[in-house]
């Protein structure tokens, strides 16, 4: 896949989130602390890793973090997915809204 196609991807993968959190893009890409930010946030860029395949550096520079920031975001939603069944559904649910959409296999599975 492409880089340009990955960035596409990845800015679907911030407009599916934003909708499903209901968080605006620009706050995800704000460095806000509100709890309901952060995480969608975190979820965005979980799946920006996983299902656009982009490197944890190439989604720091999407969202204004550095790697080590991404990192923490994706292990924070892998603890929050094996803790909390609804939460794996609802990114359960994201995942494949966005398979459909792009028809993209995911390199994880949940």
């Amino acid at each position: 896949m492409e880089f340009a196609e990955r960035c596409d991807i990845a800015d679907a993968i911030v407009g599916a989130v934003g909708e499903r959190f209901g968080v605006r893009p620009e706050e995800m890409m704000d460095h806000q602390q509100e709890a309901s930010i952060v995480s969608a946030r975190q979820v965005a860029i979980y799946l920006c890793v996983e299902f656009a395949q982009l490197s944890p550096c190439e989604v720091g520079e999407q969202f204004d973090c550095d790697c080590l920031n991404v990192l923490h975001s994706v292990s924070a939603v892998e603890l929050h997915l094996r803790e909390d069944k609804e939460f794996a559904q609802t990114i359960g649910g994201l995942i494949g809204e966005l398979r459909t959409e792009y028809g993209v296999p995911l390199r994880i599975v949940q």
